[in-house]
């Protein structure tokens, strides 16, 4: 019997890539956090966890960077959940 294949829609890929290299180039991210953005963003994520980018950054009025590590008095923002 033969293996199920997966779907896989090649335009979610080209999506993500295209809205990765706007990120990057906007935001002055590299390209791996940028395409890690484009998913999230994609995804209609609103809040993405990252100890490697900036804490707090608002990318498209849509989705905040969080780092659980970073204190919210060192990175100079207020949290606007508390």
């Amino acid at each position: 019997m033969p293996e199920p294949k997966a779907f896989i829609d090649s335009n979610l890929y080209l999506e993500t890539h295209d809205k990765g290299r706007v990120v990057a180039e906007r935001y002055g991210r590299s390209v791996y956090d940028a395409m890690i953005v484009a998913a999230a963003l994609l995804g209609r994520c609103k809040t993405l966890y990252s100890e490697d980018m900036q804490d707090g950054l608002s990318i498209d009025n849509q989705l905040r960077i969080r780092n659980s590590f970073a204190t919210r008095a060192s990175s100079g923002l207020r949290d606007p959940d508390a």
